[in-house]
């Protein structure tokens, strides 16, 4: 048997309004399917944010010195799935931490851009070509989508929280977890695949 939300009330099959306090009843699939929109729109938000803040570091100002330290770094690595997958899921996981994690995502993307600045500047090549052709390659969607639903849960997470219903939002943070190590791993084996033929 439902219950009024407002009240407690135990209301009767079908009741558009609650015979003890009056208030309207609305179906919870209209909340639910409100809150999968709003979750979904929040994500491609997101996503659209995380690009741009990778976008202004590539646009930003790089002393050569500092672009040639960056690339001598970059070209030390020796990229291996377990490398990739893992730095790439550490970033994601601390991006769901409440509060700090789109801080850290806005600085994790923005040094991505500089990475890319960098690689402009030592190889004389426009950064904004170099910003292209990274998001020609799958495995870079990828990558910002896992980022944007860490992002994304971390902010309804917060909003939950003031909501008092930060338990029940916890099972969904749980899933959104293991999608993300799903979509990583992903991008980590198409990466791999890309470097081994192409690098």
């Amino acid at each position: 048997m439902p219950y009024c939300r407002n009240c407690g009330a135990q209301l009767p099959e079908g009741a558009l309004f609650c015979p003890n306090c009056g208030a309207a009843i609305t179906p919870r699939r209209e909340g639910v399917q409100t809150t999968r929109i709003s979750k979904r729109l929040a994500v491609v938000i997101v996503f659209v944010i995380l690009i741009t803040i990778t976008f202004v570091g590539t646009n930003s100002q790089i002393d050569p010195s500092e672009a040639g330290s960056i690339v001598e770094e970059m070209e030390k690595i020796v990229p291996s799935l377990q490398l990739i997958f893992g730095n790439n899921f550490m970033h994601c996981l601390i991006m769901f931490t409440p509060v700090l994690g789109p801080i850290y995502a806005g600085y994790v993307l923005y040094s991505t851009g500089r990475v890319l600045a960098a690689f402009g500047c030592v190889e004389g090549i426009s950064p904004n070509l170099l910003f292209v052709v990274t998001f020609l390659l799958p495995h870079a969607w990828l990558e910002y989508l896992a980022y944007a639903l860490a992002v994304s849960q971390n902010i309804w997470l917060v909003l939950m929280a003031r909501r008092h219903q930060f338990r029940a939002e916890l099972k969904n943070l749980y899933k959104m977890v293991t999608v993300c190590a799903l979509i990583l791993l992903l991008a980590a084996f198409i990466e791999m695949v890309i470097i081994i033929f192409y690098g």
